[in-house]
């Protein structure tokens, strides 16, 4: 089904996405994997259309749960996303190396964490 140039494909029930699919924008975003009344909801990859990737957990069409995202200018963040943001137990690793392991609170460094970078270690 199209909707304003987007594509949607999958299983519906009651005149809604539920289930397995996949959405094709016309910005290039493409999510596949499970819905339910039209929003990202349990498992799924979208791949941004500027090359950003996030796979893992949706609640309520938000990144929430346990989560990778990998940025196209190489920054990865692995863990827990709370509404969209990083919140709780992650590790960021730059793509310039430097790795931060630690707790984070509305996509911010916060709490106690340990920062890697090439030539020293900070707790």
């Amino acid at each position: 089904m199209r909707k304003n140039g987007d594509l949607f494909t999958g299983q519906w029930q009651n005149d809604a996405i539920n289930g397995y699919g996949k959405s094709e924008q016309v910005n290039g975003d493409v999510y596949e994997g499970m819905w339910k009344d039209n929003k990202r909801e349990g498992k799924g990859t979208l791949k941004f259309g500027d090359g950003d990737v996030y796979e893992g957990q949706w609640a309520n069409n938000m990144r929430n749960g346990q989560g990778k995202f990998t940025q196209q200018k190489g920054d990865v963040y692995e863990g827990c996303w709370k509404d969209n943001k990083r919140n709780g137990q992650g590790i960021k690793i730059y793509e310039n190396g430097e790795k931060y392991e630690g707790l984070w609170k509305n996509d911010k460094k916060n709490g106690e964490g340990i920062l890697s970078l090439k030539d020293r270690v900070y707790y």
